[in-house]
């Protein structure tokens, strides 16, 4: 029991919750079909909780992830634009300002990115690129919820377009080479070295933000939007949550939210 715990804290540290789901439920299915073969006498992780991992906020060491400030954003995206190009500095930026999960980024296919209307699209059947190891497949994003509209300030649209007119891929951002997005390789030749420095073997590069974390670019738009005051009916809906309670019920977007939110966004790229 002690062995299973502490190896889904190990992955808790290192991936996103998402992620962690993935792997743990893939590979439970894996050894319940070898109990039904008669291969093994039980299935070691049957049972196994993740609610109280934390998996995706914390280190492992109990210490909170940091969250980048704007100023830290537009740093990381630079050095990401050095590392992995133009297009992946894009990708930074759209975190930041949507807070769409890595595999809602990864899985946008190009039909649902809406840029002359607006908005995009959260596919509710396969809005998210899964990675498990070597495998990878587009599936439901996390929750019901997460199948959403985002809407998209001016400025969003159009870096969004630009990515778009560079390749005729199926998927919105993809790889260098073409093909889909792995999380695992783009943190290790990316992510990494744009936050923690040393972008070469030799090199003195400072670390911007030590041990962030893809996902802390949502959290920080989470932190935008709770300082644009935007209504929590709407700053639900974009972050794909469920609205709980009886706000829940009777609590709707109307156009006039989304206007005023995109107008807010607008605004704060300028400033």
């Amino acid at each position: 029991m002690l062995e299973r715990a502490q190896w889904a804290q190990e992955l808790a540290a290192r991936y996103a919750p998402s992620t962690v789901s993935g792997i743990v439920t893939l590979l439970s299915i894996v050894l319940t079909e070898a109990v039904n073969e008669r291969m093994i006498a039980h299935n070691p992780i049957q049972g196994l909780r993740l609610g109280q991992l934390g998996a995706g906020h914390h280190d492992g060491s109990g210490t909170d992830r940091p969250i980048p400030t704007a100023g830290q954003v537009r740093q990381i995206g630079a050095r990401v634009r050095r590392l992995g190009g133009r297009d992946m500095e894009i990708m930074v930026i759209t975190a930041a300002w949507t807070g769409m999960r890595w595999g809602e980024l990864a899985g946008l296919a190009r039909g649902n990115c809406r840029t002359g209307d607006g908005y995009l699209v959260i596919d509710p059947d396969v809005g998210s690129l899964h990675e498990v190891g070597a495998r990878l497949w587009l599936g439901p994003p996390k929750s019901r919820a997460a199948a959403r509209r985002i809407d998209l300030p001016t400025f969003l649209a159009e870096l969004l377009e630009e990515v778009m007119a560079g390749h005729d891929q199926d998927q919105v951002f993809v790889a260098s080479r073409g093909g889909w997005l792995r999380r695992s390789h783009f943190c290790r030749r990316v992510w990494r070295p744009a936050c923690d420095g040393g972008l070469a073997p030799g090199s003195t590069e400072p670390p911007i933000l030590t041990g962030a974390v893809f996902h802390g670019l949502r959290h920080h738009h989470k932190t935008v939007l709770d300082e644009l005051d935007v209504p929590e009916v709407i700053k639900h809906e974009r972050m794909g949550h469920k609205m709980k309670g009886i706000q829940g019920v009777y609590s709707h977007v109307i156009d006039a939210m989304r206007r005023r939110l995109v107008t807010r966004l607008q605004r704060r790229w300028r400033g």
